[in-house]
């Protein structure tokens, strides 16, 4: 019997996805990145694979602002100048982006804050009579589909403690998870 090498016992880094621009990736509506200085840290201990659900949906960049709005239908997702209607695209985009992600045994997400795509809670829906906050459209579907997965946004990363808290619940996850 051949025993086996000591790499092939050892664990794989998790896999957590993250919103795109938090890695410096230009894919923002303006051209821009959210850059976050602590994600490569991150990478010591974690396999970082980069969804932008805007652009990745087509949406291309530069691109028109997108907000969510409520309507008779409920909280939809809306080109502010064009009034296209991105709500059922961005849930078929989120869809099969998901069961894409699953196939590779995602342990966890770090999503962009108050995005109308992206935002995991708090993101501001126009046209309320009164104040109201939703989920951002690929978070919800996020979360819907993986309830017990670890997933914040970066306001939630703001410390060295903060951060090592998430790769341990990430870590416990993956472990949790294993077949």
């Amino acid at each position: 019997m051949i025993e086996r090498l000591w790499y092939e016992t050892m664990p794989k880094k998790p896999i957590v996805g993250i919103s795109s621009c938090l890695t410096g990736q230009r894919v923002r509506y303006d051209g821009n990145d959210k850059l976050q200085g602590w994600i490569g840290e991150l990478t010591n201990d974690l396999s970082l694979v980069p969804v932008c659900p805007e652009f990745e949906l087509g949406m291309g960049v530069p691109r028109e602002k997108i907000q969510l709005e409520w309507s008779e239908d409920g909280v939809q997702l809306f080109g502010i100048d064009s009034r296209k209607n991105w709500t059922s695209l961005m849930s078929k985009y989120a869809e099969e982006r998901c069961e894409s992600l699953d196939s590779i045994d995602l342990c966890g997400f770090i999503l962009k804050s108050r995005s109308p795509s992206c935002g995991i809670a708090n993101v501001h829906v126009h046209n309320c009579e009164e104040p109201r906050t939703a989920s951002g459209r690929f978070a919800k579907t996020v979360l819907s589909k993986w309830p017990e997965l670890p997933v914040v946004d970066e306001t939630m990363l703001n410390s060295n403690h903060l951060r090592q808290e998430f790769v341990a619940k990430v870590c416990s996850y993956q472990q949790s998870n294993r077949s």
